[in-house]
């Protein structure tokens, strides 16, 4: 059935696309056909035609480059952060929590005591194998360390899966790094990052960001709202594989991990 009050022919869109099968039809074939075609009241036609194998082929593919997604600039109502190719390669570390539209800044010293992990979700500015997660250590605590996790998510954006994991000894200050560490991301995709102690007994101060939030709170209007998840109900002083699932998060705490991680 034809689109309504549309001609019946159509001179580019299905004409260049109608032998292909929507799962085989690519974001670049949809550019290359509709480049072409100006934004005007003759073409309107074509332009729902265009729109129309957009959607079936996304509703196929669960690709959305072009929809949700752009190669270039507008949309982005956040931080803008550079392209990680841009960066020299000798030297360069991510700090996550300091990504995109959350751009914290704010740093300030704390104890880390809970028994139950403590993240957030950042999007990968680069494809890679990350091979090290470094913290800040104020004071140090002596016999502990800190495990620190990175989460594959899921279509919805909640964390499954670990893809890596290691271990920090906060028995001395300053800066103190994972010895043994592998997590392989995708540039674009998002994943959680979680730290928790390895074992009861002394604490370790550390540094945290005091800005930045998850877009909820639990401490009421007046309060200050978390900028960190907290992973309940599992294990204490572990990291779970996979994560826990809905409704296993709170965010009363500002106690989002000052971090960075190098790739291989």
């Amino acid at each position: 059935m034809p689109l309504p009050d549309a001609s019946k022919k159509s001179p580019r869109v299905y004409k260049n696309l109608k032998t292909t099968d929507l799962e085989d039809v690519t974001f670049s074939n949809m550019e290359s056909t509709g480049d072409p075609i100006s934004i005007e009241m003759l073409n309107e036609d074509e332009m729902r035609r265009l729109v129309l194998v957009q959607l079936a082929r996304l509703s196929v593919k669960a690709e959305w480059n072009g929809l949700l997604t752009s190669s270039s600039g507008g949309g982005n109502t956040g931080t803008i952060v550079p392209p990680f190719a841009l960066m020299q390669t000798s030297g360069t570390r991510v700090r996550p929590g300091e990504l995109g539209v959350t751009g914290r800044t704010n740093q300030t010293i704390a104890t880390l005591s809970e028994d139950e992990p403590l993240g957030f979700p950042f999007v990968a500015p680069h494809s890679g194998n990350i091979n090290q997660v470094l913290l800040r250590v104020a004071t140090a605590a002596a016999s502990q360390a800190i495990l620190v996790g990175i989460y594959d998510t899921d279509s919805d954006n909640k964390p499954t899966e670990l893809l890596g994991s290691g271990e920090i000894d906060v028995t001395a200050t300053g800066e103190r790094g994972t010895g043994s560490f592998s997590a392989v991301v995708t540039e674009g995709n998002a994943y959680y990052i979680f730290f928790v102690l390895k074992a009861a007994g002394n604490n370790p101060v550390v540094y945290f960001y005091t800005d930045g939030g998850m877009g909820y709170n639990q401490n009421g209007i007046t309060g200050a709202a978390g900028n960190s998840l907290r992973m309940e109900g599992g294990t204490s002083y572990t990291l779970p594989d996979p994560a826990r699932g809905d409704g296993n998060y709170e965010v009363r705490y500002q106690k989002a991990m000052l971090c960075e991680y190098t790739y291989a």
